[in-house]
């Protein structure tokens, strides 16, 4: 028996808000992941980012398509779901489990990134959580706006580092080397990067509320 849903959402977010929400999920991952892939790769973490960066414009472009042709939202659950209905289930049962994670892994090592102890790091990640749940329960339109005035801020600060990076851009430069290692190893030093994917889904997910 087949049942129909009524699948239409309030369509109050604009082009700006989302980006905003996007930069906030992805934009922000290609930050803190730099850091990994100097700690992974030391001088060779220079390629490594090149090749997570052409993944994710691939992604990317991938998603333009999902975006375009699914609008009311859902993203791999939708696309899925017009190839197999079981497939979109479980599907989306991973994309559930991967934000739950994400959103906790996030919050816990952005409070340790902060300089606070191992023991104060989750209950104040479960504050900032509930805090941004509360701020999502109001309304997407909302969450933009806030989004908007993190992804700004952000977008200064990072002019105003690279900015002051420039005069040791040289030096830099000196430092980037290529040490051979075995496949296997430079394998897994890539997926540790790869982490910088995580948060695409959620621009998908927001086409079924944009204006």
């Amino acid at each position: 028996m087949e049942f129909q849903v009524h699948q239409q959402r309030p369509r109050e977010l604009r082009w700006f808000h989302a980006s905003s929400m996007l930069f906030g999920d992805w934009g922000t991952s290609r930050l803190y992941v730099l850091g990994l892939a100097l700690f992974y790769s030391a001088g060779a973490s220079f390629y490594h980012v090149i090749g997570m960066c052409l993944l994710m414009t691939a992604v990317a472009w991938a998603y333009t398509i999902v975006c375009r042709c699914f609008q009311d939202g859902g993203g791999v659950y939708s696309a899925a779901r017009a190839v197999n209905r079981r497939v979109a289930v479980v599907g989306a049962m991973l994309l559930f489990a991967s934000y739950v994670i994400t959103a906790a892994i996030s919050a816990v090592a952005a409070f340790r990134y902060l300089g606070f102890t191992v023991e104060e790091s989750p209950p104040l990640a479960i504050l900032s959580i509930g805090a941004i749940g509360a701020i999502n329960f109001i309304g997407p339109k909302s969450a933009g706006r806030f989004a908007t005035i993190i992804a700004v801020a952000t977008l200064v600060v990072t002019v105003i580092l690279g900015a002051l990076c420039l005069p040791h851009l040289g030096e830099g430069l000196k430092h980037i080397s290529f040490t051979p290692r075995t496949v296997g190893v430079e394998w897994v030093s890539f997926v540790h990067i790869i982490l910088a994917l995580s948060g695409v889904e959620a621009i998908a997910n927001m086409t079924g509320v944009m204006v």
